[in-house]
């Protein structure tokens, strides 16, 4: 189940499921400045809550500073 909104290094991160993205054929986004998770909402659950945790991965590796681990889309993407 993905929540609605989640705690991470002291700040409320919020998830919202949208039709459209931004990154074209993605099928989710973290947003830094908003503190937003956005998943597009017209997959199947599995893949949403996979790209929920491959998001929740890209902002716990970023807030940490961790820049090279963070552009590195297949560790995260086996992360999540």
């Amino acid at each position: 189940m993905i929540p609605q909104s989640f705690t991470l290094f002291g700040h409320e991160c919020k998830v919202v499921f949208v039709d459209t993205l931004d990154g074209g054929d993605s099928c989710g986004e973290y947003i830094p400045m908003e503190n937003e998770i956005r998943i597009k909402k017209n997959m199947p659950l599995s893949i949403q809550e996979q790209t929920f945790f491959h998001e929740v991965f890209h902002a716990m590796l970023g807030g940490l500073g961790y820049e090279k681990l963070n552009d590195n889309e297949q560790l995260v993407d086996q992360l999540g």
